[in-house]
């Protein structure tokens, strides 16, 4: 169950027990976790008293929260018992930023590379760039000359792009062509070079929706929702992303490259 879809800590902790219905007792087993009497923590969820941090803090280990997800838990706690607007400022703002660390994909398996901010800027601009770097994994695409035929790009651009990532030790070279150093990359997460490998890879979904390739599955929807319908609608694209990810990382037959352009905005 992902905490951040979630604007209440009551809303958690009911969601918790109805994930949990099957075990018998749960919510007192909650309530010896918090380290109060069931009859407070019935209270709680009528709304009747609020949980302490300390007890709130309980819950975290006793559901084994992550250290980002019980930061969250213990901010909402501490937003709903705050009584100075300018405390709950500070205390949305927090949660706000929480829920911004979602939108990443976590990257325990991946390997972070470290890049100078000039060679960040310049891997990021072109999507050609990670593309390549990707697609020289595929052994039959190993050669510049294969990749500009596959890519319908200039060969001398490839060239190039290939000179980059060897420059910047993503590729090296492997009898007649290269190969891929990580075949998962941690990314720079910098917020304005991320800003510029985002753009470049929507124009080159652009690029391909104009092609009409039948393999390729386009859809841009528009929609009216509440506040909270849209928080569960982007916290299951980031975790279809996260599936995407994992079914990416053991495919290794037949492979093609794919890209996957995906935008949760909200206006």
């Amino acid at each position: 169950m992902a905490v951040w879809i979630f604007n209440s800590y009551r809303e958690i902790i009911l969601e918790k027990i109805r994930d949990n219905k099957s075990i018998r007792g749960y919510q007192s087993l909650m309530a010896t976790a918090a380290l109060c009497h069931s009859s407070f923590f019935s209270h709680v969820l009528k709304g009747e008293s609020q949980l302490t941090p300390d007890q709130a803090s309980g819950l975290c280990d006793f559901w084994n929260l992550t250290r980002n997800e019980t930061e969250y838990f213990l901010t909402l706690v501490n937003y709903e018992r705050s009584n100075s607007e300018s405390l709950k400022s500070k205390l949305k703002l927090r949660l706000d930023e929480l829920r911004h660390l979602t939108d990443s994909l976590p990257a325990n398996d991946l390997v972070h590379v470290e890049m100078d901010y000039k060679d960040a800027v310049e891997y990021y601009s072109s999507w050609h760039n990670s593309t390549i770097r990707v697609a020289l994994r595929i052994p039959e695409l190993s050669t510049a000359n294969a990749l500009a035929s596959k890519l319908l790009l200039p060969l001398d651009l490839v060239e190039r792009s290939i000179q980059l990532l060897e420059r910047m030790k993503l590729v090296e070279r492997e009898g007649e062509g290269y190969r891929q150093l990580f075949a998962g990359m941690g990314l720079h997460q910098s917020r304005d070079i991320m800003g510029l490998h985002h753009r470049s890879m929507r124009r080159a979904t652009i690029a391909q929706f104009e092609r009409n390739n039948s393999k390729n599955l386009h859809a841009t929807i528009i929609f009216a929702v509440s506040k909270e319908d849209q928080l569960k609608i982007r916290e299951i694209i980031r975790e279809a992303s996260e599936q995407i990810v994992k079914i990416a990382a053991t495919s290794t037959d037949n492979e093609e490259i794919c890209s996957i352009t995906c935008d949760a905005v909200v206006f």
